[in-house]
């Protein structure tokens, strides 16, 4: 350990120069010690781009997923898939169509607010996937960022993620309860889950893994 007021060489962890009496900080790191922090702490920062890169690559999922099959269906009697995006269009398409009018004044408000609420929920995950691609290329090509910074990105990444599994959730529910009163109907012979459902929540839930280890690196 060496004085910064004389540069005498004194014993480690050695309280005071032996030479000139100035106070020294006691049980300073060796340098072997400071180096492998040191090394820890670079290996830590660089996981981080990995991450924030999965987070955005999983946002990109889920607008490739929203474009892919969501649903088989059987509907006017022919085998259709919809996607999430067509599905909006097979929503007008049904509304305008004139089958309401088979039903009662009270079935079509229903039925009608709930095509609604779909739509209002297919473009809030397409919202929330964007989000997460933004954030996380800001992340990525911001290298001055601050720390502070740097973990409310990651916390809008989270967040934006948990939004987006949740409006999955209350997507399949409702569908699942619209689709049951059309089959009922004998408008659609089957309905099944496809590939793109799937991905946009493998999506969504990737962005989330993604950003909960940025959070816990504290980068």
């Amino acid at each position: 350990m060496y004085c910064t007021k004389c540069g005498h060489k004194n014993p480690e962890n050695s309280r005071f120069c032996e030479q000139c009496g100035t106070p020294l900080e006691g049980g300073q790191q060796t340098p072997t010690a400071r180096q492998g922090m040191g090394f820890a702490s670079t290996l830590a920062k660089s996981s981080i781009p990995i991450w924030v890169l999965v987070s955005v690559i999983a946002g990109a999922a889920v607008i490739l997923g929203f474009l892919l099959p969501w649903m088989r269906a059987g509907l006017f009697g022919y085998g259709v898939k919809v996607s999430g995006l067509t599905f909006i269009f097979y929503i007008f398409r049904i509304m305008f169509s004139g089958i309401l009018r088979w039903l009662d004044g009270g079935q079509v408000f229903l039925l009608v607010t709930a095509f609604l609420l779909i739509i209002a929920l297919l473009v809030l995950i397409v919202v929330m996937a964007v989000r997460i691609i933004l954030a996380g290329v800001k992340l990525l090509g911001n290298q001055a960022v601050l720390p502070g910074d740097a973990n409310d990105i990651a916390a809008k990444i989270k967040r934006n993620a948990i939004i987006g599994l949740i409006l999955m959730g209350i997507y399949f529910l409702l569908v699942m309860i619209v689709v049951g009163g059309v089959m009922a109907d004998g408008l659609l012979s089957m309905n099944t889950l496809s590939f793109g459902f799937w991905l946009c929540l493998i999506g969504f839930a990737g962005a989330l893994l993604g950003a909960t280890v940025i959070k816990q690196q504290n980068f």
